[in-house]
């Protein structure tokens, strides 16, 4: 199996794109700049934690001061994966998550909680 690419929209903070394209690469970088975030990616992606195995860890961006930043309530990652014979199959896989908010009443301004939904194209 190899990744062909990764995308990440609000995912821990980052937008980027990683488009391997099925090539062996390696990331390099100082301290702060996203590794970490690639293979929490990649993991979260697959099996819904991150690359410590947590299943409860943020998602979504935080502010400078540690907080969460509640003006973005939805993240996405999608993978593109070859596979199979001289990698002629590829698959797309995508994890959506997105903060459901109360909007009248006792709820407003309250998060209700969150989903999770995600996808695979797989072909037949």
């Amino acid at each position: 199996m190899k990744l062909l690419n990764l995308k990440l929209r609000n995912f821990q903070g980052g937008n980027d794109i990683l488009d391997p394209m099925g090539q062996s690469c390696n990331v390099f970088g100082d301290n702060g700049t996203g590794k970490t975030r690639l293979a929490s990616t990649f993991s979260y992606l697959l099996f819904g934690e991150d690359s410590q195995s947590r299943t409860s860890f943020e998602i979504l961006p935080l502010l400078a001061d540690g907080q969460r930043d509640k003006s973005i309530t939805e993240a996405e990652v999608e993978a593109t994966l070859s596979y199979g014979l001289a990698d002629a199959q590829q698959v797309t896989l995508k994890r959506n998550y997105v903060e459901r908010w109360g909007k009248r009443g006792e709820q407003k301004g309250k998060l209700l909680g969150h989903r999770n939904a995600g996808r695979a194209n797989l072909p037949l």
